[in-house]
């Protein structure tokens, strides 16, 4: 005589079953937010989360591209006021005099 399996066993089998692959599923994806250090990962965690997240995204490279351009400038001018203020540069100008 073997070992049976009536129809409501096989209907708790199955439900356990999609409940371990629903829970496995939120694990994943908790363990891929956790991972990636960012809140929005891919489109379905909400479509205008991930929009608003992209354009400030965009807006702080922009942010930091300016900042890098100011820099060289500022870097520029003290170049220029370090050789106006160095003493051998001074010194043809007093020689003239």
């Amino acid at each position: 005589m073997g070992f049976r399996i009536g129809s409501s066993q096989n209907q708790t089998t199955l439900f356990a079953q999609r409940q371990l692959t629903i829970h496995r599923s939120r694990a994943n994806r908790a363990m891929e937010r956790l991972a990636s250090g960012r809140r929005l990962n891919r489109a379905a965690d909400g479509p205008a989360e991930l929009a608003t997240a992209q354009i400030l995204e965009q807006a702080a490279i922009a942010v930091l591209a300016q900042s890098t351009a100011q820099d060289r400038v500022v870097l520029q001018l003290l170049d220029g006021a370090t050789g106006a203020l160095d003493p051998a540069a001074a010194e043809p100008r007093t020689a003239s005099l």
